[in-house]
């Protein structure tokens, strides 16, 4: 049994958002039926406005757990339709929070490798009309992640995910970025592994060493 499946495979062009056309955003995704094939950077058919935050090889594929969704939809007492976060890939599983930075994962016919949490900006909040969800969206820490392609292939919903070993190097979680990121306690012994851990992209490891250099 897989330990996972894909609920929804969720693409979108870079368009005018709906209440603030003066923005563009790709985060308006939508399901797509089929196979869809895993470019190096991403999904065929997406796109990201801000490339500075959003996509990239470090950032082509965000996924987003099923679980989270209901977590959202009990809070805000409505339903949410797939793709409301900007995900490319609504799973039941995993959720990510446990999972290490370099592990990977094989979805669909797909490798993929998880890289970072996701640390929403201000678009989000323009996304679900309500300018403080993305400061709920970092304190609730259930922020998807994204993750690199380590073998192009095809995904689709419905197929399965298998979740690979955790790496040999003690990596932190996605929860523990999140968690220093998100927190004005910026623990050292955290620090450190984020900043050993070569599959973190290199951005991240910077700000790491700038924090542990203050701390």
């Amino acid at each position: 049994m897989p330990d996972g499946r894909v609920q929804s495979v969720n693409v979108g062009p870079v368009a005018p958002m709906p209440t603030r056309p003066e923005l563009r955003s790709g985060i308006d995704k939508v399901p797509r039926p089929g196979r869809v094939a895993v470019g190096p950077e991403g999904l065929s058919g997406d796109e990201q406005g801000s490339r500075e935050v959003h996509g990239g090889p470090d950032k082509a594929v965000y996924i987003y757990s099923e679980s989270d969704y209901r977590h959202w939809e009990s809070v805000l007492g409505r339903p949410l339709a797939p793709g409301t976060f900007g995900e490319n890939l609504m799973v039941t599983a995993p959720d990510g929070a446990a999972l290490r930075i370099g592990q990977r994962l094989d979805v669909g016919t797909a490798r993929l490798e998880v890289t970072i949490p996701r640390e929403p900006c201000a678009t989000l909040g323009v996304r679900m009309e309500d300018p403080g969800f993305p400061k709920a969206f970092l304190r609730e820490g259930r922020t998807g992640f994204y993750t690199r392609v380590i073998t192009t292939g095809l995904v689709w919903a419905g197929c399965g995910i298998e979740i690979g070993p955790e790496p040999a190097t003690d990596n932190p979680t996605i929860a523990e970025v999140h968690g220093v990121y998100a927190s004005t306690d910026r623990d050292p012994e955290i620090l450190a592994r984020m900043i050993a851990a070569h599959e973190l992209p290199e951005d991240w490891r910077d700000w790491a060493r700038e924090k542990a250099a203050g701390a």
